[in-house]
């Protein structure tokens, strides 16, 4: 097997979202790029030079229903709610006839391709202090789903030496193998979606803690989508987007060191050609 280069695996995770968007805009879902996705549309009109993944999100009512009727020719979705092998608290759409992935930390029992990730965002408090204080809960548990997904890793892997192979045993044995994962991972999605989207005047990324606390927007940010070049296509992004990525990552717009212009998944997974 051959691995995949990273403008390769730019085109793979370009090609899963074109797919997703076309699905989204035929049954009228909500969504739009994030993260580094919208900084490298607004910024660079396409990926990042040196980004190897694809951020989505959904809000959750259209996340659900997304997960629950996505079909494609290509592709599969996974969620820890369509699929019982999941064990993510959020949703990928991952291609699995060209592709596979061979990575430290698995996040499906199935063998899979390359992915893109699609966040679900919920409500949250408008008092910011209430959501600080449910948020933490909810991280404290999150945390232990991430440390705990090492767990589904094979012993004596020729991938790891003794040092990694014994933490990896230490793992299976507080997680029973991966079987309290899924109640760990229930927990989050079930706290996350306590308060309703559009039921308060703010949402955020409450089932994945990447950006914690900044990761807070007025309910005005989703009221309006439009287009945004993005290589070759159009994608949907937040018509606020400028709000949105200068409270999380204040000057997005400047480049950043040229030591940190580097993959971030790339050391932790490897994608090969089937």
């Amino acid at each position: 097997m051959r691995e995949l280069s990273l403008k390769e695996l730019q085109n793979l995770s370009l090609n899963i979202l074109s797919d997703v968007h076309n699905f989204c805009e035929c049954y009228h879902l909500k969504y739009s790029l994030a993260y580094g996705t919208l900084i490298g549309a607004i910024r660079h009109r396409g990926f990042i030079p040196w980004d190897d993944d694809v951020d989505i999100i959904m809000p959750r009512p259209d996340y659900e229903k997304f997960c629950a009727t996505y079909i494609s020719d290509k592709y599969k979705v996974s969620s820890f709610e369509v699929d019982p092998e999941c064990r993510i608290t959020y949703a990928r759409v991952f291609d699995n006839e060209r592709t596979i992935v061979k990575s430290y930390v698995p996040w499906n029992k199935q063998e899979h391709g390359g992915w893109i990730d699609v966040f679900p965002v919920d409500g949250v408090e408008d008092n910011f202090t209430t959501y600080v204080m449910r948020f933490a809960k909810i991280s404290s548990i999150f945390k232990k789903v991430q440390f705990g997904r090492s767990s589904l890793c094979k012993i004596s892997s020729s991938s790891f030496d003794l040092k990694t192979n014994l933490k990896i045993l230490v793992k299976k044995i507080l997680f029973l193998n991966g079987l309290t994962l899924p109640s760990l991972i229930e927990s989050v999605i079930s706290k996350a979606k306590s308060v309703q989207f559009g039921s308060t005047n703010h949402w955020g990324l409450v089932a994945f803690d990447s950006y914690g606390i900044k990761d807070y927007h007025d309910n005005e940010l989703f009221k309006e989508i439009i287009d945004v070049p993005f290589e070759q296509y159009k994608f949907k992004a937040l018509k606020g987007y400028d709000e949105y990525l200068h409270h999380i990552y204040g000057d997005y717009m400047q480049l950043p060191p040229i030591e940190q212009r580097k993959p971030k998944q790339t050391p932790y997974l490897h994608v090969y050609w089937k």
